[in-house]
């Protein structure tokens, strides 16, 4: 889903009123929340750091968390 959603974004160009044209991308920090999780704040902090790893290595690319980031 995340590879869509970065594909679909940088594949449309968002047309402004005076027709200009944006090109965007996208780069997603994902993390999984179960019954292990400790909280949804501390879900959304993990996902926030596979985010900021993402724009790290480079922008417009989908990371998931991985213990290690902590």
């Amino acid at each position: 889903t995340a590879e869509r959603v970065r594909e679909t974004v940088a594949t449309a160009p968002i047309t402004l009123p005076d027709g200009t044209a944006l090109h965007v991308s996208v780069s997603i920090g994902l993390a999984m929340g179960g019954p292990n999780a400790m909280s949804a704040p501390y879900v959304l902090a993990q996902a926030d750091r596979a985010l900021y790893q993402a724009k790290n290595n480079g922008r417009g690319r989908y990371i998931i968390f991985d213990p290690a980031m902590s």
